[in-house]
């Protein structure tokens, strides 16, 4: 896959901790950004697919609710409505 070159400013304590972690885990630095950078990505993906799902579950939920309210006002119509002679 070709790859894309970019240049990004980081904190000297975290260019630290990127290259010693780079050293103990022998892979290299790049390596290392991409990974994180990648399950950074995937994990905000999820949390928008989460925030997606919440948000159709309230929306059902106030339709279910509606939807119970609308009943229980068609019992009460039916109970009142004379249906004799109806067929």
């Amino acid at each position: 896959m070709a790859s894309i070159t970019s240049s990004f400013r980081i904190t000297p304590e975290l260019q630290r901790r990127l290259g010693s972690t780079a050293r103990r885990l022998k892979k290299p630095k790049n390596a290392l950004i991409v990974e994180a950078l990648s399950a950074y990505l995937d994990q905000l993906g999820e949390a928008d697919l989460d925030a997606e799902a919440r948000r159709q579950s309230i929306l059902v939920s106030e339709h279910d609710a509606k939807s119970k309210a609308r009943k229980g006002e068609e019992k009460f119509w039916e109970s009142i409505t004379d249906t004799r002679g109806w067929r």
